[in-house]
C-alpha cells in the first residue's frame, strides 16, 4: 500500500492549499488532466462556430490557463507547449482554409 504525505490536510486553511497539496501528492497529474479536460470542454462549447475557430478559441484559453498553472507551480514548463502547438495549428488551418 502506498504511503502519501497528507499533512496538508491538517495545515491547509483554504481551497488553494488543498488544491496545491492534492496536485503535489499526485505528482502534478491533477492539473495536467484538468487542462486537457478543460480543452475538450471548450472544443465542445465552441464547435458551433466551426472547427478552426473552436480549436483557436479553446487552445488560446487553455494556453493562458497553462501559463497560469505554470506560474503558480502546478505544472512543468513543458506542458505549456501542447495547447500552444494546437493554437498555432488552428491558426495555420484557418489561414489555409480560406
Amino acid at each position: 500500500m502506498a504511503a502519501y504525505n497528507l499533512t496538508f490536510m491538517d495545515t491547509g486553511n483554504n481551497i488553494f492549499d488543498f488544491a496545491v497539496g492534492i496536485n503535489t501528492a499526485s505528482g502534478g497529474y491533477i492539473a495536467t488532466i484538468l487542462l486537457y479536460f478543460f480543452w475538450v470542454m471548450m472544443i465542445i462549447m465552441f464547435r458551433n462556430y466551426g472547427t478552426a475557430e473552436g480549436v483557436i478559441a479553446s487552445s488560446t484559453i487553455t494556453t493562458l490557463l497553462a501559463v497560469l498553472f505554470w506560474s503558480i507551480g502546478w505544472i512543468s514548463f513543458g506542458l505549456i507547449f501542447p495547447p500552444a502547438v494546437l493554437l498555432f495549428a488552428g491558426l495555420i488551418f484557418k489561414a489555409l482554409s480560406r
